[in-house]
């Protein structure tokens, strides 16, 4: 629970800026928001990742089956149109 704040911050930022960018560009960007939470001591998980926020892997497992491919990008892409 002590890294709920710090991963909603990164889920919430990645829903509403990182979205039209390339996977490289979300990589980078989060990289610094994590650098910006730790320069202000806010826990967030080591290895962030937006489907362990805000995924279900039930939901994520049917796109799978519908043909959605399964790297990051195209799951968090998924991630974001359904949460947003």
């Amino acid at each position: 629970m002590v890294r709920v704040v710090g991963d909603i911050f990164l889920a919430t930022a990645t829903i509403s800026y990182a979205g039209p960018f390339t996977g490289v560009f979300r990589d980078k960007i989060t990289a610094q928001w994590i650098a910006k939470l730790s320069e202000y001591k806010i826990p967030c998980s080591d290895r962030y990742r937006l489907r362990n926020t805000l995924g279900n892997s039930v939901e994520i497992r049917n796109w799978a089956i519908k043909g959605l491919p399964s790297d990051t990008v195209s799951i968090d892409n998924g991630i974001m149109t359904v949460r947003s």
